[in-house]
This record gives structure tokens, sequence and C-alpha cells, in this order.
């Protein structure tokens, strides 16, 4: 190998070994005050955007949606965003949220393009949440260079209205 090649690999392996550097963990506990109303119920500020969470409890959905500063939605390049329930009874279960309402765009790379997938709307159904009235949600969030763990409460009665909202 020749120098020309040499420099050029630790150059590479440089800009690869910063590529894979460990994102800032920012986490936004379910106590923090609000400072305006906002047009979704359950809100949190994770820096100049909103993540909102709803629970639509009578047919086991939950959705996550991601807004900027005046609640538009913002198009994120995830699949899927990670979270965590935890039960009273101490009971933890892990599950993914899948992107919904996605937007395509392709990205040109050299002669042909990459499919890339952006969406602001993020679900997830699962029939054991029928059963569960009470628990704390800690999503993980992506947004640029920054992983936002977001903590949500989720409280309601048993015997509650079958079309109550969270």
């Amino acid at each position: 190998m020749n120098s020309l090649t040499k420099i050029l690999l630790l150059v590479l392996g440089i800009s690869f070994i910063l590529s894979c550097a460990a994102r800032e963990r920012i986490v936004i506990p379910v106590d923090v005050p609000e400072d305006h109303p906002h047009k979704y119920a359950c809100t949190r500020h994770v820096g100049d955007n909103h993540v909102h969470f709803h629970v639509d409890h009578r047919k086991g959905n939950m959705y996550v949606l991601v807004t900027d500063i005046s609640e538009d939605p913002i198009q994120l390049p995830l699949k899927k965003i990670n979270a965590e329930i935890t039960t009273p009874d101490g009971t933890l279960r892990t599950i993914e949220l899948y992107a919904s309402g996605i937007r395509m765009r392709r990205h040109r790379h050299k002669l042909s393009t990459v499919p890339h997938l952006y969406s602001a709307y993020y679900a997830r159904h699962t029939d054991w949440l029928k059963n569960i009235h009470e628990f704390l949600v800690e999503l993980e969030i992506p947004i640029e260079d920054k992983t936002y763990v977001v903590s949500f409460e989720y409280k309601t009665s048993p015997k509650e209205d079958i079309h109550h909202r969270y």
C-alpha cells in the first residue's frame, strides 16, 4: 500500500468512528410544567419540538405524533420508535411503535436513487393494552443529533366510559 492509500483509509476510519459517536441523551421527565397551551392533550417539549401521546384504550392503540413548535407535524426518518411500558406492579414491556402515514423520498446516490421513509405519526396496537388501566411509558425519540427520552403517565379507571379517549 502506498502512503496515499494509507492516509485515505485513516481519514475514512476516523470519519466512520466520528459518525458512530453516541448521541446526546436528554431525559424529559413526567412532571415538567407547561408554559403555554397545546392543541393536543398530552404533550411534552423536546428541544424546539413537541411529542404528543394518545391512547385509544378501547381499541388497544397508542399513538405518538412529533410536531414542531407551532404544532405542525415534522417528518422524521425513522421506521419505528422504541418504548418501554412500566405497570404499577413493576412489569416492564418493551414495544416498538411503527411509522404510519409514511412519506417516501428518494435521495440520489451516484447513479441510482435510495428510498428513505419519513413519518411524523407512529402507532402500535396491542390487545393487552385494553386490560391495563395505569402505566408509565418512556419513548426514545432521536431528533437531529440528540436522543430524547420522553415519559408519559397514563391513568384511567377500569369503569371508564367506553368512548373515553386519553
